[in-house]
């Protein structure tokens, strides 16, 4: 990102505004549903009861918590000149 950014900042508007940006985000481990896909059913409580545990110890996140980072990240006015960045945390 960190590289895109710096050769894209050649393609700046007049006011050294950049035309385009790159991040990179990570916008968090959320608790979700999608492992009882992957892992055998019996063992569903098991990863059901991890979540609770990391989810009360802060580990884990909500998904709207981890949504509102790479949507404020592309929709908020106040970033839209941040390039070259890794962003994480933007609730």
């Amino acid at each position: 990102s960190m590289e895109l950014s710096r050769r894209l900042s050649e393609r700046a508007i007049g006011d050294s505004r950049p035309l385009v940006t790159t991040n990179a985000v990570h916008p968090g481990v959320a608790v979700t549903n999608a492992l009882r896909h992957i892992i055998p059913s019996d063992l569903h409580g098991v990863v059901q009861a991890g979540s609770v545990i990391f989810s009360a110890l802060g580990i884990l996140d909500s998904i709207k918590s981890c949504v509102a980072t790479p949507v404020a990240l592309a929709l908020s006015p106040e970033l839209s000149t941040l390039s070259g960045a890794f962003v994480t945390k933007c609730t």
